[in-house]
């Protein structure tokens, strides 16, 4: 398939479908952080009875919503990356670069945080919440669950990269084609 010149990824079906469960769950968590904090607003300010509860729920939820996000970003490899060495290669090299280099970031801190996560949870289940008695098991396990996924979708990406710019797939000629960089020397005058 073809969007002016932009290939559509061919990952499809149950498997695309059931790895896109963090990004629908960072979206529900983040449509309830939102209603959250604008109920707490309004109670706080036109009703002036503050909803106590409020600032435990709003921090499980960012919590969630964060590492959920960061996951569903790694499988459509929109995360931050690192250029500065690929900027510098033949574009063949620079593929490679790309593919084993910044998937190997991503999976190196994705074994962290799913192994470090995972060592968390034991201590989390002893505390809880002030206010709700939410155990923080439930806060911290955001955390290697991000991982596990991050994992899965890092080591999918090295398997079979994505087949386009996230950007050009959704919208493209939305970015225009930018000359190329000049870079002052100790030999030009900026001023003239």
């Amino acid at each position: 398939m073809s969007t002016d010149g932009a290939v559509l990824s061919p990952r499809t079906g149950w498997l695309d479908a059931l790895l896109r469960v963090d990004e629908l769950l960072a979206s529900v968590a983040l449509f309830a952080l939102f209603l959250v904090a604008i109920c707490n607003v309004f109670m706080r300010y036109f009703m002036s009875m503050p909803l106590a509860w409020a600032e435990e729920v709003l921090q499980l939820l960012m919590l969630w919503t964060t590492m959920l996000g960061a996951s569903a970003l790694v499988r459509r490899n929109e995360h931050v990356m690192i250029s500065i060495v690929s900027d510098r290669l033949p574009p063949r090299l620079a593929k490679w670069n790309t593919r084993i280099f910044n998937v190997g970031v991503t999976l190196v801190c994705a074994a962290v945080m799913l192994v470090w996560g995972l060592k968390l949870l034991p201590f989390a289940a002893m505390r809880s919440t002030p206010m709700l008695n939410i155990p923080f098991y439930w806060v911290h396990l955001a955390i290697p669950i991000a991982g596990a996924l991050m994992l899965i979708h890092s080591l999918r990406n090295l398997i079979s990269p994505p087949a386009v710019d996230p950007l050009a797939a959704v919208a493209p000629g939305l970015i225009p084609d930018l000359p190329p960089r000049v870079h002052a020397g100790p030999d030009i005058d900026p001023r003239s």
